[in-house]
């Protein structure tokens, strides 16, 4: 399978068992930032609350770490299908 030079995080698997353990740790981290965007009342190390501005460059972060894992599972999911499909 070609990979993408895009997808930072990719690990090319060594076999379908391996990629299935990737998707599942990944999928593990997806919806861990799903539930942290979810909340509303983000805090700091601290456990203060962020102001306005510290929420939505949080956020922004959040959001990108989500869409880069969300591509590189999909990219395991096709890769798994491709390589069930030799």
């Amino acid at each position: 399978m070609k990979v993408s030079h895009e997808l930072q995080d990719w690990k090319e698997p060594t076999s379908v068992e391996e990629a299935r353990t990737q998707a599942l740790a990944l999928w593990g981290e997806i919806q861990s930032i799903e539930l942290q965007l979810a909340d509303p009342n983000r805090v700091n190390e601290n456990k203060q609350r962020l102001s306005n501005d510290d929420y939505l460059v949080w956020q922004h972060k959040a959001k990108y770490a989500l869409a880069m894992k969300l591509r590189v599972y999909r990219h395991l999911k096709q890769w798994i299908k491709d390589t069930q499909k030799q």
